[in-house]
């Protein structure tokens, strides 16, 4: 075999791996986890915040390879279904506890980002992680609320 070929033969199998990986991992796609989000349900606001999670998961890849305009995106709409996830929690009073700690641990994985950030490319991932701190207050006070 020719180096091209050994090369092209590595991208492939390294392709297939993660393709593999990603399925043993039970992630879906998505664009369908976004879809049984806005579907609705009673686990709607978790769903909101799992779908904050994934792309706090695509910021911080595209903040690894350099890809600030993408990462900066996908702070934005952390933010933004953070926010959904809020916004839906009091239709499912039995989820906002389970919500409120997805919510925990996106603040968390947030807060992790940024540490790992250069100091000019935190302040929106710190932003996005004290407003979504908030939110997560928020849904505190509904916990304690009922």
């Amino acid at each position: 075999m020719t180096a091209r070929r050994h090369s092209t033969l590595a991208l492939l199998v390294l392709l297939v791996m993660m393709a593999g990986t990603r399925l043993v991992a039970g992630e879906e796609p998505l664009d369908k986890l976004i879809a049984r989000a806005e579907a609705g349900g009673d686990k709607q606001s978790e769903l909101y915040v799992d779908v904050a999670r994934r792309y706090a998961e695509e910021a911080n890849q595209h903040l690894t390879s350099g890809d600030f305009i993408k990462m900066r995106g996908d702070i934005q709409s952390v933010v933004s279904y953070a926010e959904k996830a809020r916004a839906t929690a009091g239709r499912s009073e039995n989820r906002i506890k389970q919500a409120e700690l997805k919510m925990h641990k996106l603040q968390r994985r947030l807060e992790e980002i940024a540490r790992a950030a250069d100091v000019d490319d935190r302040p929106p991932i710190t932003d996005a992680a004290e407003h979504v701190q908030e939110l997560r207050s928020e849904l505190l006070e509904l916990v304690f609320r009922k």
